[in-house]
């Protein structure tokens, strides 16, 4: 018959396992195994007996794969038979005859053995946290930087929320380790100076399982569940209120070689958002057909995505999130699958104008239409617009900065 019971010590209290498990071979409990986790110890009923426990550290050597094994063999012919091992640190050894020798002759012996295991926890523990480290660098401030862009302007809350629990819980778990690497070396160099160790207080752990399947759906579930995929509040052109009045399709051509002589019928959606970041945040996409029918052409007199930040340094940061992705745009449309590609594109160039912080052009040909897309940084104001038609940007550009002022 075999008998399940949680493991009521820590993984680094050596004396307290090897303790906890003499006394329950003496209560008729013997060992079999332990669980991956090392929370739960199986056991097989018998007639209560004194059996000996020790634990022997795993070694991990690149010249020599098989000393464990070596060990191992060396063991059985001192009368200690091998068991289990325990949350890959410890090969778990029994032993009944009271007179076959330990397996480690004095506490120093047993902190040689310990040393190389806490040089691997140490340089593991490193790694781990420089690779940590690199992984919050490269995704808050490298491009594409979708976690930062994310955080300024909360265009996907669930994604957000999912992203920060891992940034809370990241340097708990670093501690965590950190805290593991210490008890080891505190129990290596007590056993160096050839003190005995003492066990530690037990307690009731919780099945690895009982916590972490639980706390991985609530981390990756519950988001899912509450919180919407997008930001976004979507409303068509008649029923949107717009920050400002920006300037509607004859106002754009009226300044071209063929002003338009009346206001087309237009089409399209408003789409909001906002964060304590950019509490304004808007995007106009508009078109009208010319002519009529499923073949009829389609034009986008101006796309425009305004965004006003809380102060002008988070402005800066918006605006070279928002041209970063502008430019990948622009560049994955001149190729496959898009039907209507981007030819002849201009990247982004730097121009002056008076009273602007930064300004920035791409010109381009879509549809076999003359375009260009401008990017704006004035204050607190992030303004880009995209523009197919015959209208030049110098001659627009006025017109917005016109409806920027405008109250």
């Amino acid at each position: 018959m075999t008998v399940k019971k949680p493991v009521p010590c820590s993984i680094y209290d050596i004396r307290g396992i090897q303790e906890w498990l003499d006394e329950m071979a003496l209560q008729g409990l013997f060992l079999t195994g332990v669980s991956l986790h090392f929370d739960r110890a199986i056991f097989y009923t018998g007639v209560p007996r004194p059996v000996r426990y020790r634990l022997d550290p795993i070694i991990k050597n690149r010249k020599n794969l098989n000393i464990n094994e070596e060990h191992k063999e060396l063991y059985a012919q001192m009368g200690w038979e091998y068991i289990d091992c325990a949350a890959r640190r410890y090969n778990i050894f029994s032993c009944d005859n009271p007179d076959t020798p330990e397996l480690y002759s004095d506490p120093q012996s047993l902190a040689l053995a310990l040393d190389n295991r806490a040089k691997r926890d140490i340089r593991l523990n490193l790694l781990v946290g420089l690779l940590a480290l690199a992984v919050l660098f490269l995704d808050f401030f490298l491009p594409p930087g979708r976690t930062l862009q994310n955080l300024l302007l909360w265009e996907d809350p669930r994604d957000l929320v999912i992203t920060g629990l891992f940034y809370i819980f990241l340097p708990i778990a670093l501690l965590l380790m950190v805290f593991e690497v210490r008890r080891i070396i505190k129990t290596r160099n007590t056993l160096a100076q050839g003190l005995p160790l003492k066990a530690e207080k037990r307690r009731n752990r919780i099945p690895f399982w009982a916590w972490y399947i639980p706390f991985c759906c609530c981390a990756i579930f519950l988001p899912r569940l509450l919180l919407p995929s997008i930001g976004w509040e979507v409303q068509g052109l008649d029923e949107a209120v717009l920050s400002h009045p920006w300037p509607t399709a004859a106002q754009l051509e009226a300044v071209g070689p063929h002003p338009l002589a009346e206001e087309p019928e237009m089409d399209g959606y408003v789409r909001y958002n906002d964060s304590p970041f950019a509490p304004v945040q808007e995007f106009v996409d508009r078109y009208l057909s010319a002519g009529s029918g499923p073949d009829a052409p389609v034009f986008f007199p101006a796309d425009i995505r305004y965004v006003q930040a809380s102060s002008p340094r988070v402005a800066r940061w918006i605006y070279r999130l928002e041209l970063d992705e502008e430019s990948k745009s622009l560049e994955r449309r001149q190729h496959p699958p898009y039907a209507n590609r981007v030819s002849e594109l201009t990247p982004f160039i730097a121009r002056d104008w008076t009273g602007l912080d930064r300004l920035e052009v791409a010109q381009y040909r879509y549809r076999g239409e003359d375009s260009w897309t401008f990017a704006v940084l004035r204050g607190n104001d992030v303004l880009l617009v995209g523009y197919t038609g015959l209208s030049r940007w110098e001659d627009c550009l006025p017109l917005f900065l016109e409806a920027l002022d405008a109250v």
